[in-house]
């Protein structure tokens, strides 16, 4: 039998912000007006990653959809690796 301990992953998941942000269409100021989501949140989604713990849906979708230009269906045909990079922990 495998120990519990040996088998759990560790790890996060962080927004690639800087590789997000190079492909923006529209101003951040814009992204923010159009999704209704916060100037400064969407500002630490991109410049910040590191500092996100949370992730909200409505701010990644006014990043990909009005910050970025994508359509809903581009949306759903992304990759989960072309928004996130995984982070693993490593326990020592």
């Amino acid at each position: 039998m495998v120990a519990m301990d040996k088998i759990m992953a560790s790890g996060h998941v962080r927004l690639k912000g800087g590789e997000l942000q190079k492909r923006l269409v529209n101003n951040m100021h814009q992204a923010a007006l159009r999704g209704e989501v916060s100037y400064p949140t969407l500002h630490r989604y991109l410049n910040s990653p590191d500092e996100v713990n949370s992730i909200s849906t409505k701010t990644l979708y006014a990043i990909l959809v009005h910050g970025m230009g994508l359509t809903e269906d581009e949306v759903a045909n992304m990759r989960f690796g072309d928004v996130f990079d995984v982070v693993a922990e490593v326990s020592e």
